[in-house]
């Protein structure tokens, strides 16, 4: 037996595993308790909190914005926020005030939106706190070359000399969030999209 493996320390492991072990009794005592004793109720309450991890090491993996991928966020197997069987997200991190650039074939979707955004503001000057700003565009609003495919710069400021599509981004933004929504998975054909 190896006793050495279990005397090395890394630190915060531990402490993010002790903060799961109870993670579904927590999520439990929020309902009324007429429903924690329900065993289809648990069940959901393990799947929401598999969900959630799932969900937060996604993007914690991937949580580069000098190199961002969209990666799977909301979706009929991530069942956080308010997921919807027509729709499916994706996102990505970046870095505020970064420039980037948007490419890939348009698909067939009626619907690709990508949203942005970034940090709540703060009360300030006798004024309440605000949301985050966002700003949504829309995929099938961009140029196309023969084959079905786009190309869009995403900065601040449009850069000098570039003629292209472009689409203004807020200084804050830290978050691209694409919203997929189809009315037939089985013919459509989803976009795809490269960030760099």
């Amino acid at each position: 037996m190896n006793t050495q493996a279990s005397t090395i320390y890394v630190a915060g492991w531990n402490e993010l595993v002790d903060s799961l072990r109870d993670l579904p009794a927590r999520m439990l005592a929020k309902l009324p308790e007429s429903s924690r004793s329900d065993p289809q109720v648990q069940q959901e309450i393990v799947r929401l909190a598999l969900s959630a991890v799932a969900s937060q090491t996604i993007d914690a993996l991937a949580a580069d914005g000098d190199h961002p991928t969209f990666t799977p966020s909301i979706n009929n197997f991530l069942t956080i926020g308010q997921p919807n069987a027509d729709t499916s997200y994706r996102g990505a991190q970046i870095a505020a005030g970064g420039v980037y650039r948007l490419r890939g074939r348009k698909g067939s979707l009626k619907m690709v939106r990508i949203a942005q955004s970034g940090p709540a503001r703060p009360a300030a000057n006798g004024e309440p706190a605000l949301g985050p700003q966002r700003i949504d565009h829309d995929l099938n609003a961009l140029q196309t070359d023969a084959e079905g495919y786009y190309d869009v710069i995403l900065s601040v400021e449009r850069p000098a000399g570039y003629i292209g599509d472009w689409w203004p981004l807020l200084p804050t933004s830290n978050r691209l969030l694409v919203r997929l929504v189809s009315s037939d998975w089985e013919k459509e054909i989803s976009p795809t999209l490269s960030i760099e």
